[in-house]
């Protein structure tokens, strides 16, 4: 049946993650679900008819009470495609997998890719001037941490924690309900973000610098939901012009690896564009590591941003002359 063969249909995601739900869902949830689902341009025809509220047209779905239910009351098994075997193969002998898996997933993911054969792998994968005392490279070892932690965000309940750097700050038994962890390959830092219930905030937090992590009991019900409003208000867009010299693209995407980002060939400019998403409040840093390239990088946008580097350029030159 094409409408169920992953090569077919561009759905296929989206049919199976339904059908396995066996729950019911509105239109607005579909709304929702199409959005994190489909990339891509959607094709409205399929849609209203692989979601029909006509009775006698259903395919998958019936529709009552202003309500889809699945028509398949079996689970699609997951069909994994040859790369994604592969990567997961890659994954378990990366470095980072014992910061996130427990021994026995590793173990199980082990079992099931003994027949598939290894054609690529992030060794292959060469990072230069990296920060030698990292956390993944570093004497100190956060397996556990990043456990408790990941624990916490999928189950949007609390940690506690101590945060102390000798000298500029000291933070004891502090509380944040975590959301994400982000990675820096240039610095080979980790990095929480969270949301501080003393002062109704998100914050972000070096992983070296915390200590005596713990989980906490209490949940954070809608908290996905504000974390979603949060990035919609505070999130923008840099967009670079790169030039295709690989030691400047390289370090570009060492630089920005802690950011959502996007990068396009312009061939015809014979140029590389890269987008970056970042938060209101990491824009110095932003700045700095724009600065950091020098003139192998031009800001297209935004312009407040053109501005502010060629305030700082011009300053530092009035500076040197």
């Amino acid at each position: 049946m094409k409408l169920f063969h992953e090569t077919e249909n561009k759905y296929y995601d989206l049919l199976t993650y339904l059908v396995n739900c066996h729950a019911s869902f509105t239109d607005k949830d579909l709304y929702h679900i199409l959005e994190s689902q489909i990339i891509g341009e959607t094709d409205y025809e399929v849609l209203q008819a692989l979601f029909s509220k006509e009775k006698g047209e259903e395919m998958v779905f019936w529709y009552e009470d202003k309500h889809f239910f699945p028509m398949i009351n079996e689970k699609v098994p997951v069909r994994n495609t040859t790369i994604e075997q592969q990567a997961v193969k890659s994954l378990i002998s990366s470095r980072f997998s014992k910061d996130f898996l427990s021994n026995q997933t590793r173990d199980k993911l082990e079992k099931t890719t003994t027949q598939i054969t290894e054609e690529w792998s992030d060794k292959s994968i060469v990072v230069k001037n990296q920060y030698r005392p990292g956390d993944v490279n570093g004497e100190r070892r956060y397996e556990e941490e990043l456990r408790i932690i990941n624990k916490a965000i999928h189950e949007k309940t609390s940690i506690y924690y101590d945060n102390l750097k000798p000298g500029q700050f000291e933070y004891k038994n502090s509380k944040v309900f975590p959301v994400k962890i982000e990675y820096s390959v240039l610095n080979d830092r980790y990095r929480i973000c969270g949301y501080e219930p003393s002062g109704k905030r998100f914050i972000k937090m070096n992983l070296y610098t915390m200590c005596n992590i713990r989980k906490g009991e209490e949940v954070f019900e809608g908290l996905t939901e504000i974390y979603g409003e949060f990035l919609s208000q505070n999130t923008k867009k840099l967009l670079l012009d790169v030039e295709p010299v690989s030691h400047v693209v390289e370090r570009c995407f060492r630089i920005f690896s802690h950011y959502d980002r996007n990068a396009i060939y312009d061939k015809v400019e014979n140029k590389y564009q890269l987008e970056i998403s970042y938060l209101e409040f990491d824009e110095n840093e932003i700045i700095r590591d724009v600065l950091s390239l020098g003139s192998n990088v031009i800001v297209a946008e935004p312009k407040s941003i053109q501005k502010e580097v060629y305030r700082r350029i011009k300053k530092a030159f009035q500076i040197l002359a």
